[in-house]
Formats: C-alpha cells, structure tokens, sequence
C-alpha cells in the first residue's frame, strides 16, 4: 500500500521560478518551430489559499497545471508542490496530487464519485483508507457524499457542462 509523502510543515503549497515551457509546432511554410507556452512564470502559493488561473485560450493554464502535476517536464526553471520538485521528486507530487481533465471523455462519462474512486484506486488508496461517505453503497454504485446534491450519481455525459460548473448535478 503506499503512504501519502509526508509534507514538511515549513513548505509552501506551490512555488514556481522562472517556469518555461515549449511545444514544437509544425507550419507547412516554415517547417518545425519551438513556441513558447510558458516564459518565466514564477509563483508563490502559500498552504490554503485559494486561487484562479485565468487567461485566454493558449495563455498556458493548463500547461501549467499539467506541469506542476508532473504530466509535463518543464524545459527551463523550477517548480515545487509542498516542498517536492516537480522533476526529481515527482512520485512524491503524485502522491499529494491529482489531476482530472474536464476534456477526457472517459472522466466525463463517469459522475463525480466514480472520477473520485478511479482516481483512489489509480493513486494505491484502499478501500479502508478512503474517506467515509465516499465508498460503494450495496447495490456497487458509487455513494453520495454528505451534503453533495441528491442527483449527485446521476450526472454523466449529458449534463451540460454549464450546470458542472455551477455545482449542479
């Protein structure tokens, strides 16, 4: 079974330095070309703040969350998630992080509790280690959280993705 990774009390909840990013782009006039998704982003995070990464479309949100999730290498600076690089202790951020994309269509057929499920099972969480509220009723469908909405299992694929982000189910 694996632990969490202990968190050093004195760490902060993210800190980036000089972040960069690049992708290769293909153009049929000029062949290849490397373009830049990030440029020197630094960051401090401290533990409970609460915070909106908001930009454009291809401004780097989510290349930067795919980063500090250790999804993506970084191609220049440094990147910390509780004390833990990014790079050279990335098995220890994937313990105290996860990441669900809204765009995978197979997370998207699954309601909010089998995304929480998949995602224990995935990280080595047991059953008897997973929050209560958040096993498997009898019947084996997924169970509703205390306080969630009562629709809670039901939403799927055909809920609209303006009500999932609202809260609603």
């Amino acid at each position: 079974m694996k632990e969490l990774s202990p968190v050093p009390p004195d760490a902060l909840a993210v800190e980036t330095h000089d972040l960069r990013k690049e992708f290769v782009r293909k153009d049929k006039k000029r062949g290849k070309r490397r373009v830049a998704a990030l440029e020197d982003v630094t960051l401090v995070l401290e533990r409970g703040e609460c915070v909106a990464i908001l930009g454009q479309n291809g401004s780097g949100k989510s290349t930067l969350v795919r980063l500090l999730s250790t999804l993506l290498l970084p191609e220049g600076g440094s990147a910390r998630v509780f004390g833990y690089d990014v790079v050279r202790e990335d098995k220890a951020v994937r313990r105290l992080v996860n990441r669900v994309s809204v765009e995978a269509s197979f997370f998207k057929k699954m309601s909010p509790s089998e995304n929480l499920h998949y995602a224990a099972r995935f990280y080595g969480m047991t059953r008897r280690r997973r929050p209560s509220g958040s096993g498997r009723s009898s019947s084996g469908s997924a169970s509703r959280p205390t306080g969630a909405p009562s629709r809670w299992r039901t939403c799927r694929a055909g809920c609209s993705r303006r009500s999932r982000s609202r809260g609603r189910s």
